[in-house]
C-alpha cells in the first residue's frame, strides 16, 4: 500500500501556502508602516526615536527624541520656523553631525554654520535652524517694548554713536530670542553699571531697566548660548579622554567651536 506519500506531498503544499501568504501579509504591513509623516506646530512632542518618518516643523515647536543610538534612521525633518528645534538629551554633537544630511531648513538641504547650529545641550544636542547672521536681540527706545526699534547682530560691538544710532543711551526695554544672551553696560568700553541677559529656555521679555543702566546703555554685545553641563577640564590636552563637556586653558583659544566642548579663557590678572 503506497496511500501515505500523496498526503504528506499534499501538507507539505498547504504549509507552502500558508507561509506564502504569511511572508505577503508581512510584506504589505511593512509597506503600510514605511512611509508615515509627522508635522508639529507648536508644543513639545517626545517620541524615543522616529523611523521612516517625515517630519515638518513649524511655529514655536520642539520635537525630543531620546534614544542613545540613531533617533532618525531613514527619516526628513524639515525644520520650516527658526523656533523650531530638534533636541536629542543623550547623544553627543560629534555625532549628531553624522545625521545633518537628513535635515532641511525651510525644504533646502541644512548646511552647518551656514543656516542650522548644532550645539551641546547638557550630555546630549539641540538642533537649531539659526544662521551665523542671526539678528538675535531685537531693542527698544521705550519701555515695555513701546517705541522704535532695531535688532542687533551676533559679537559685534555696538558702542559708539555711530553702531548705536539713536539708542546710544536710549535703550529702555528688550528681547534676547532664545538660545542667545545680551551684555549692556554703562559705558563705552564695557565697565560701569552692567548686565548680562540669558534666554535659556525661551524668548526673554525685559520690559523695564533697573535705574543705573535705563537710558545710559552705550555697550552692547550679543553671543550664541550654550547649555553646558558641569563636567569639565582644565587645558585641552586631554579632552577627548576624559569625556569633558567643557574646558578652560589660558587665552582664547581658535578651537573653542561650539559644537563638541565649550571653552572658557581663563584671566591670568
Amino acid at each position: 500500500m503506497k496511500f501515505g506519500r500523496p498526503r504528506i506531498t499534499l501538507k507539505l503544499k498547504i504549509q507552502l501556502f500558508i507561509k506564502s501568504l504569511l511572508l505577503t501579509a508581512v510584506v504589505c504591513f511593512s509597506f503600510n508602516v514605511s512611509a508615515q509623516t509627522l508635522s508639529i506646530t507648536n508644543g513639545v512632542q517626545i517620541y524615543y526615536a522616529l523611523t521612516n518618518t517625515t517630519v515638518t516643523m513649524a511655529g514655536r515647536s520642539e520635537l525630543r527624541l531620546t534614544t542613545t543610538n540613531n533617533p532618525i534612521p531613514d527619516c526628513t525633518i524639515n525644520l520650516t520656523s527658526a523656533d523650531a528645534w530638534v533636541l536629542l538629551p543623550s547623544i553627543r554633537p560629534s555625532i549628531v553631525s553624522n545625521y545633518l544630511s537628513q535635515f532641511q531648513v525651510n525644504g533646502a538641504a541644512a548646511v552647518y554654520s551656514s543656516d542650522i547650529r548644532v550645539v551641546e545641550y547638557a550630555m546630549g544636542t539641540v538642533v537649531i535652524p539659526h544662521s551665523p547672521n542671526i539678528t538675535p536681540l531685537q531693542i527698544f527706545a521705550g519701555p515695555n517694548f513701546l517705541g522704535i526699534s532695531t535688532n542687533f547682530g551676533l559679537y559685534t560691538y555696538y558702542n559708539t554713536s555711530a553702531a548705536l544710532g539713536v539708542f546710544n543711551q536710549n535703550i529702555r526695554s528688550f528681547r534676547p530670542k532664545r538660545g542667545y544672551m545680551a551684555a549692556l553696560a554703562q559705558n563705552s568700553n564695557g565697565t560701569g553699571a552692567s548686565q548680562v541677559f540669558v534666554a535659556q529656555d525661551a524668548d526673554l521679555d525685559v520690559g523695564f531697566l533697573s535705574a543705573n543702566v535705563n537710558q545710559s546703555i552705550a555697550f552692547v554685545r550679543v553671543f550664541p548660548w550654550r547649555w553646558t553641563a558641569k563636567k569639565g577640564w582644565g587645558g585641552s590636552t586631554f579632552i577627548s579622554m576624559t569625556a569633558a563637556l567643557w574646558w578652560y586653558d589660558w587665552g582664547n583659544s581658535p578651537n573653542s567651536a561650539e559644537e563638541s566642548a565649550a571653552s572658557s579663557p581663563l584671566d591670568r590678572e
